[in-house]
């Protein structure tokens, strides 16, 4: 993934971020299907800290759409890190 990315994901972030400081979550619906389609990876995911920024958002709103699909983002990206886990056991089995 590039650098773009990254930056796009830090940028939603920050944002977010302020939302849940205000409990203010307009917008918050756009820049959640914004990040939908972001390819995710382990990396941008540790390099950004965006998980933080979606739970704080899924939990302070009020708006349905909004924590439905922060869940379900965050439930992908769960399923992302098992994932990755599941490949480094069966590779390196004796590592664990």
């Amino acid at each position: 993934m590039g650098k773009k990315e990254e930056e796009d994901i830090i940028r939603i972030a920050k944002k977010m971020d302020k939302m849940a400081q205000k409990k203010n979550g307009a917008g918050a619906l756009d820049l959640l299907k914004e990040l939908k389609c972001v390819p995710m990876t382990l990396e941008l995911l540790q390099s950004t800290r965006i998980g933080m920024s979606v739970n704080a958002i899924r939990k302070q709103s009020t708006d349905e759409e909004v924590t439905s699909l922060a869940k379900s983002l965050i439930k992908s990206w769960k399923k992302l890190l098992g994932q990755l886990l599941l490949l480094f056991m069966i590779s390196c089995p004796y590592s664990v």
